[in-house]
């Protein structure tokens, strides 16, 4: 899997450092303003209509922020100490269109 920047430069390490320390804040910043379009709408102040579909996809976004997803596009580099070669290994062992979830539930045996 390709990544979407270089990890090992300083300049881009230091930039997401600064990211992430700032994020949650922002985050909470977007759920309050979902919230209250939600409610002025119900009010009937404005038109704009928030729906689960809205909701969904923040939470999407600040999930996938979080677990690194920005960086690894491969889900099973979200788990600690699993790199590209460990992915490589396990999705020749794992039968095709298999997610993490599935190996989850698969018993020992399976597995």
């Amino acid at each position: 899997m390709e990544k979407y920047f270089d990890m090992g430069d300083p300049q881009n390490q230091k930039d997401l450092e600064t990211i992430l320390r700032a994020i949650p804040s922002y985050l909470d910043i977007m759920i309050m303003v979902t919230m209250y379009l939600c409610n002025a709408h119900k009010a009937g102040q404005t038109p704009k209509k928030i729906t689960c579909r809205n909701i969904i996809a923040l939470v999407q976004f600040s999930q996938n922020l979080m677990q690194r997803g920005f960086a690894d596009r491969d889900p099973f580099q979200v788990l600690p100490y699993f790199e590209a070669e460990e992915c490589k290994k396990l999705k020749s062992i794992l039968p095709p269109g298999s997610t993490l979830y599935k190996y989850c539930l698969m018993s020992k045996l399976q597995r």
